[in-house]
């Protein structure tokens, strides 16, 4: 355990230990490997496949494929690397309008001058 250098009676007496346990326990890969079989991730690998390679690919494909990666050792040069591209959110021209209470009107504001709170 490379953090047992950094033991001290603060770091035991602020649940320290507690805190480098949760974390060691965390990252185990039998623990990490646990989450790869989750809905979640299985659902975003499947529509991710489908998007670039334009198949439909079932549950089922993709739980082997996750079982050979668990089973197989793969060497670190063969993995290829890719990058999530997210998409960016359009901005939408929203008109402000502020109620003012001592001149019983509406104020509309520019888009560029942000509203105050009193």
């Amino acid at each position: 355990m490379e953090f047992v250098e950094f033991l001290h009676r603060e770091l035991v007496l602020n649940k320290g230990l507690d805190l480098l346990w949760n974390k060691t326990v965390a990252l185990d890969p039998e623990y990490i490997a646990g989450y790869l079989y989750d809905p979640t991730v299985t659902n975003f690998i499947k529509r991710n496949l489908n998007k670039k390679f334009k198949t439909k690919f079932c549950d089922q494909e993709i739980y082997n494929s996750i079982n050979k990666i668990v089973a197989e050792a793969i060497p670190l040069e063969k993995i290829k690397t890719i990058k999530i591209k997210k998409e960016a959110k359009k901005k939408v021209p929203v008109d402000i309008i502020i109620a003012d209470p001592i001149l019983n009107k509406s104020i509309e504001l520019p888009e560029s001058v942000p509203p105050q709170t009193v």
